[in-house]
């Protein structure tokens, strides 16, 4: 509650240090770990975005929300394999019961899929791989 009023408020370093304290108390708590992760990107420290949301997938590797934030970080730097590999596993596991997660997951993989065409084309037309 007071992670999501400091939100509200616009107040990332108050948010970040509420994350942090409830992750002193739940170091695997997968939205915790994957809203620390979101405040990273925004503040654009992508490095540490990455951190978190690999961090967060590692500890909750049957989470439907962190293994489709670490998937859609992956597929937004381009790593659109590793990206799809994500987002199949959950669809495969039907979201572990998230259906939100789980349609998300089925409607991101076709995003990345056309990236990933789009970015093989362009490599083809560059006359690369």
């Amino acid at each position: 509650m007071a992670a999501l009023s400091a939100a509200e408020r616009g107040d990332a370093a108050a948010e970040l240090a509420w994350l942090e304290r409830s992750l002193k108390a739940s170091p695997t708590h997968a939205k915790a770990l994957v809203n620390r992760a979101v405040l990273h990107g925004e503040a654009g420290d992508l490095a540490a975005e990455l951190a978190c949301n690999r961090a967060a997938a590692d500890a909750n590797p049957n989470s439907a929300v962190a293994l489709n934030a670490l998937a859609s970080c992956l597929g937004m730097r381009g790593d659109c394999d590793a990206a799809l590999e994500l987002f199949g596993r959950v669809a495969a596991a039907k979201g572990w019961g998230d259906a939100e997660e789980f349609g998300r997951a089925e409607q991101l993989t076709g995003v990345v899929e056309r990236m990933k065409k789009r970015m093989v084309e362009q490599r083809r037309q560059q006359g690369g791989a």
